[in-house]
Order: structure tokens, then C-alpha cells, then sequence
């Protein structure tokens, strides 16, 4: 089955289709479900980002690089508030289902 399909573009090559024919037609479906995963995973960790901006400037200038994870950090530990911090982590999560969620349906439309 894999050297049918490494054999696919060189088919296409020899049938007459262009460099854009065989990227659009032949190329993008095959890695079209592994790249719903890297996006999906890559939406996900754009949301737990918290060590560089809290190593590199603590959240500062004033709050111009704190991020929703340090204000979580800030909650819990600066605030003494465990309870709120761990309902915005909950909220956190669902949004993070949520935007996976719409990401993913939208990517896998209708085929056809």
C-alpha cells in the first residue's frame, strides 16, 4: 500500500499533471488527516504557553506579555484563591474543547 502511494505522483507525472495538479490532487489528501492533528495540537499548546513569557519578562512590561495561564498562576498562588484559579483552569479547558472541536469539524468537510 505505501509504494502504491509514493508511486501515485510519478503516475500523475506520466498521465501529464502539472507540479500544481499533483500537489493539490495527490499531495494534500494524503497528509490531509496528520495535519489535522498538528493543527489541533498546535491550537492546544498556543494555549498552555506559560513558561517563556513567565521566564523571559514575569508578565512585564505592566501586563503586556502576561498570558491566561499566568493570570491562572497569579490567582492561585499570588492570591491565595485555589478555588477560582482551578474554575478558570476548568473554563480553560472547555474553551480549549470547544475551538478543537469547531477546528476539527471544519477540516473535515464534506469529501467530493
Amino acid at each position: 500500500m505505501n509504494d502504491a502511494k509514493r508511486g501515485f505522483p510519478a503516475i500523475a507525472r506520466l498521465d501529464g499533471a502539472n507540479a500544481w495538479h499533483r500537489l493539490i490532487h495527490i499531495t494534500l489528501p494524503s497528509i490531509r488527516n496528520i495535519s489535522k492533528v498538528v493543527l489541533i495540537m498546535t491550537i492546544i499548546a498556543s494555549f498552555n504557553v506559560f513558561a517563556q513569557p513567565f521566564l523571559m519578562t514575569r508578565g512585564g512590561p505592566g501586563y503586556e506579555t502576561t498570558v491566561l495561564l499566568m493570570n491562572i498562576f497569579a490567582v492561585a498562588y499570588g492570591q491565595h484563591q485555589g478555588g477560582a484559579a482551578s474554575a478558570m483552569a476548568i473554563v480553560l479547558g472547555l474553551i480549549m474543547m470547544v475551538v478543537s472541536t469547531v477546528t476539527y469539524r471544519l477540516l473535515s468537510g464534506r469529501k467530493g
